[in-house]
């Protein structure tokens, strides 16, 4: 990092793009979890990300302007497997949390959660996949493509644009978010909190509290009245139900 930022003199964009191939290490269910291979992944891609974020923070805070974008993933919004969805999850997690941080010190830090995109690997896998089965390599893509949105494949070129973007001028007032160049293949509708409204939540709670006690303080002298009124009108009556 301090090379490139002498060579460069000075870094204004990190992008952080890291991860070892799913289930590379074998199955990623909790029944045959295998921790080597979690471990690997969180090194791999969450220490990597924040040890490049804390090695190229210093020069983007004297610089006064700086952009940090995470390449995250879909498993962070939707189950997957143990390590992919612990790690995916993890990066959007810092990721809100470093905006926070060096945010005042204009910087921004976004996450960006690709889907599976038409790379050279992927199309490599499906052109085996189609010889194999007899079809296109057309029809081996629209097999995969089918549950997005879009009923195609996202290209890198695509969510490289997006990468540019967040890295702008014209991006300076969106950081603390996650971008989902992903086709639509997600059918799940996110909402947000403002702080605003936590905090609102959170006054409001002694209030709540006090409001239950009393409702319920009232309801056992309620019954008591009534059970006092029962008893009254049973004497009156000589005991008779």
């Amino acid at each position: 990092m301090a090379d490139t930022a002498d060579t460069l003199g000075g870094l204004d964009i990190l992008v952080n793009n890291a991860a070892r191939v799913g289930f590379a290490g074998g199955p990623d269910t909790l029944t045959q979890l295998n921790e080597e291979m979690l471990r690997d992944d969180f090194d791999v891609k969450i220490m990597g990300y924040l040890r490049c974020a804390q090695q190229a923070a210093p020069y983007m805070e004297r610089a006064g302007w700086g952009r940090i974008v995470n390449m995250d993933g879909m498993a962070a919004r939707n189950a997957a497997g143990i390590s992919g969805g612990l790690r995916n999850a993890a990066v959007m997690n810092f990721t809100k949390v470093m905006s926070e941080e060096l945010g005042p010190k204009g910087i921004t830090v976004n996450a960006v959660h690709p889907a599976l995109s038409r790379t050279e690997a992927l199309v490599e896998r499906l052109q085996g996949t189609a010889e194999r089965e007899g079809i296109t390599l057309a029809e081996a893509e629209q097999r995969i493509a089918r549950n997005n949105a879009i009923r195609r494949l996202v290209t890198v070129e695509e969510i490289a644009s997006i990468v540019v973007f967040l890295c702008s001028e014209q991006a300076g007032c969106i950081t603390g978010e996650a971008v989902a160049p992903a086709g639509g293949n997600s059918r799940a509708v996110f909402y947000s909190r403002s702080r605003h409204a936590t905090h609102e939540r959170q006054r409001q709670q002694p209030v709540r509290r006090l409001h239950r006690l009393l409702t319920r303080r009232a309801c056992g002298e309620l019954r008591l009245r009534l059970r006092h009124r029962r008893d009254r009108s049973r004497r009156l009556c000589g005991g008779r139900q």
